[in-house]
C-alpha cells in the first residue's frame, strides 16, 4: 500500500512540472512594436508612458533635423565604426572581408533602403547577426548621424550609373568567403 502510494505521489509530481500546450509566456497573441491595433481607439498598440515613469537612457531623439552638418558628423563615424566591415561605400566591401571574416550586406539592397530607420538604429544599439553591439561605443546622437549618412549613401546609389547601382547590389549578394579565404 505504502509503494502504491508513492509511486502514485511521484507520478503526479512529476507530471505537475510537465509543459502543457502555450504555458509559455513568450507563445502567447501580442502585437510588434509600432503595429497597427484596433484594441485601442488610437489605432496604435504601443501607449504613452505613464506620468512619472524614468527614464533610463538620456533623451534619444526619435527624429533628427538631416543638415549638411549632420551628414558629415555621420560620415566620421561611419568611417570609424562601420567602413570597417560594411566599406567605405556601403556596399560590404571592408576590409573584415578582404582579410576572410563574414561579409555584411550592402546598404545599397532594397531590404535596406526599405527598411525603417527604427530597424538601422535598432542594429546599431542591439548588433544583429555576426555584428556586435555599439552601445557603449555609439552615443545614440552618433547613431541618429550615422544613419543620416547611411540614408545619403544609398541616395547617391539610387542615382548612380545603372553599372554603378547593379555593382554595389551585386557586391552585396555575393557569397560571404570562408576563413580560409575561399569563394
Amino acid at each position: 500500500m505504502n509503494r502504491t502510494f508513492f509511486i502514485v505521489a511521484i507520478v503526479l509530481l512529476v507530471g505537475a512540472g510537465c509543459e502543457r500546450p502555450h504555458s509559455d509566456m513568450g507563445d502567447q497573441d501580442k502585437y510588434n512594436t509600432y503595429q497597427a491595433s484596433d484594441f485601442f481607439v488610437d489605432g496604435a498598440s504601443a501607449r504613452p508612458l505613464v506620468a512619472g515613469v524614468v527614464v533610463r537612457e538620456p533623451s534619444i531623439p526619435t527624429t533628427l533635423p538631416v543638415t549638411a552638418e549632420t551628414v558629415a558628423h555621420g560620415q566620421q563615424e561611419f568611417d570609424i565604426y562601420c567602413s570597417v566591415c560594411h566599406g567605405r561605400l556601403g556596399n560590404g566591401e571592408g576590409m573584415i572581408v578582404q582579410r576572410g571574416l563574414t561579409r555584411p550586406p550592402s546598404f545599397h539592397v532594397d531590404r535596406l533602403i526599405n527598411a525603417p530607420d527604427s530597424h538601422l538604429y535598432d542594429v546599431i544599439t542591439n548588433g544583429y547577426g555576426q555584428m556586435f553591439s555599439y552601445s557603449e561605443r555609439v552615443p545614440p546622437q552618433q547613431r541618429w548621424e550615422i544613419i543620416s549618412y547611411i540614408r545619403a549613401l544609398q541616395t547617391a546609389g539610387q542615382h548612380a550609373s545603372p553599372q554603378v547601382r547593379a555593382a554595389l547590389i551585386a557586391q552585396g549578394d555575393r557569397k560571404t568567403p570562408t576563413a580560409g579565404g575561399g569563394g
